[in-house]
Order: structure tokens, then C-alpha cells, then sequence
């Protein structure tokens, strides 16, 4: 129970949507849209919503849970009939379960459906908030962006560690004089860079936050410096580990990580990555 998206991470290629949720309304109501996305005909693809045990399971917080009529109704307008055998006749999302004849083709088929989940997921998402009122699927939560798109510092992260990011966030910024920002992921796979891209172009310094281990920069970083490397002047990366197996990421532990991000925006260099707890780079 006291993990971190290590689970999830390590699964990243076997062929799921994966999409990752923070508190106890938007964990329940993503659930609840995760068959329609899976399973909608043009898409078929295994689904695996995640979330943070410790640190969202044993907090106490309110939680809207919906008649089973309504949650039928709003499914039953996305998961329609697939013809047959279609799906059933070899295609899988789960590895070699045919032989290297026909596996190529299969997986280009795979890839080709899981990016019409950049399309589905949003249409997905606006249907979920006009029937429920509440937000559903989105690529990420954005926070604290100016009209004009431009940042001094932007923080790329995901789970609940994001929320306290987000507490000290107008804090910071008057402390310190700068304009920061932030994207909490939710869609991993397919990663939706794109969006991502267009949302970070304007950032001066982008700061990423894992909280797996990596043998490299990390599974967020490479992901996001993929989604900036075509951008003609891209943003300063800096990668940042914190909370690896559950570790708190405390109040401090986020303005020593801000502290890093505003170091690189003065004409430092990133180093490869860092890794910070309590209030300290370690």
C-alpha cells in the first residue's frame, strides 16, 4: 500500500490505456467512464485506471456516488455492438498470443485504435460532465496558466502529491516573484503530446516530478521532452524524483523543487535529474 506509480509504469508497453487519478470523486468517476473508453467499438483496448493507495484510500473525504440507472444510461450511449468476430478473432492488447505471422499486423491495428483515444477520451469526458456535472476524462488537469500561455516555471506531475503543489502555488509565486504553472497528468497511454506540447510551448522551465524510479531521466521526463524536442527554442527541462514508495512530499520538499526550476530560469544548467525529501536535494 505505501507505493508509487511503479506498478503502473512498468506496464506502460504492454498495450493498456492507462490513466491515472487523484482523491476519491475523480478515482470513482473514472471508473466509471473507463468501459466506455476500453470498450467503444473503435477502440477495444483493455483500460487500467490507477491510483495512489495510501495516499488517497486512507484520507476521509466526501464521495457523490450515482444511481446504477443513470451510470447505465451514460454508459450504454458509448459502449455500442462490435461486429464479430472482429476483435475476438486474434487481436490482443496482452502480447504474443499469435504467432509472428500475423503479430506485426495485429499490433499496427492495436496502435492505430489506441490513438483514436485522443479523439474518444475528451467527447467522453464533456458527456460525463453534461449528464453527472462534474468534470470527467481529461488528458490533464491544468493549473494557474495565464491567458497569454506563457510561464516562468511550469510543473509537470501526477496523483495527489499534485494537490499540495497546487496549495502553495499563489504563495510561492508572490515570494518569489515568479509566474508558475502546472499540468497534472492524467492520460499516460497513449501520452497525449500534442496537448502537452501545446500547453508547455510558452514555459521558460519546465519542471518534472516523478515519483517511480528510472534508470534514466525519468518516465515523465522522457515523455515530455519527446512532446518539446520539434518546438524551435523548447523549454529548459528539469527532472525531479521525489516520493518514490510512498515518501511524503511535503510543503517544503515542493519550494526546494520550485527553488531548483528558478535556479535554471536564472541561466543555470539542469543537472541529468535530482532527487528531493523533506525540504532537501538529496
Amino acid at each position: 500500500i505505501e507505493g508509487d506509480p511503479s506498478d503502473t509504469l512498468a506496464h506502460r508497453d504492454d498495450g493498456f490505456i492507462q490513466i491515472a487519478t487523484r482523491g476519491k470523486q475523480e478515482i470513482y468517476d473514472t471508473i466509471l467512464q473507463a468501459p466506455c473508453l476500453g470498450m467503444h467499438p473503435d477502440i477495444m483496448t483493455p483500460t487500467m485506471p490507477g491510483f495512489y493507495g495510501l495516499k488517497d484510500s486512507h484520507r476521509s473525504a466526501r464521495l457523490i456516488c450515482e444511481p446504477d440507472a443513470e451510470i447505465h444510461a451514460f454508459q450504454d450511449r458509448w459502449i455500442k455492438p462490435c461486429a464479430l468476430p472482429g476483435l475476438i478473432n486474434g487481436d490482443t492488447a496482452f502480447g504474443n498470443c499469435v504467432t509472428s505471422k500475423h503479430f506485426q499486423g495485429f499490433k499496427v491495428d492495436q496502435k492505430t485504435r489506441m490513438n483514436k483515444v485522443l479523439d474518444i477520451l475528451p467527447q467522453i469526458g464533456a458527456d460525463f460532465e453534461n449528464h453527472f456535472g462534474r468534470a470527467g476524462l481529461a488528458y490533464f488537469d491544468a493549473v494557474g496558466w495565464p491567458e497569454d500561455g506563457v510561464a516562468d516555471v511550469a510543473v509537470v506531475s501526477m496523483g495527489p502529491d499534485f494537490g499540495t503543489y497546487e496549495s502553495i502555488r499563489e504563495e510561492y509565486d508572490q515570494s518569489s516573484g515568479l509566474k508558475t504553472a502546472g499540468l497534472c497528468v492524467r492520460l499516460l497511454s497513449p501520452f497525449p503530446r500534442e496537448a502537452v506540447r501545446e500547453r508547455l510551448k510558452n514555459a521558460k522551465v519546465v519542471v518534472v516530478v516523478n515519483q517511480a524510479h528510472h534508470q534514466g531521466r525519468g518516465h515523465l521526463t522522457l515523455d515530455i521532452a519527446d512532446a518539446l524536442c520539434n518546438l524551435d527554442s523548447p523549454p529548459k527541462i528539469v527532472s525531479a524524483f521525489a516520493g518514490l514508495g510512498g515518501a511524503n512530499v511535503s510543503e517544503a520538499t515542493w519550494e526546494k523543487i520550485l527553488d531548483s526550476g528558478r535556479n535554471v530560469l536564472k541561466g543555470g544548467d539542469p543537472p541529468p535529474y535530482q532527487f528531493f525529501h523533506e525540504g532537501m536535494e538529496l
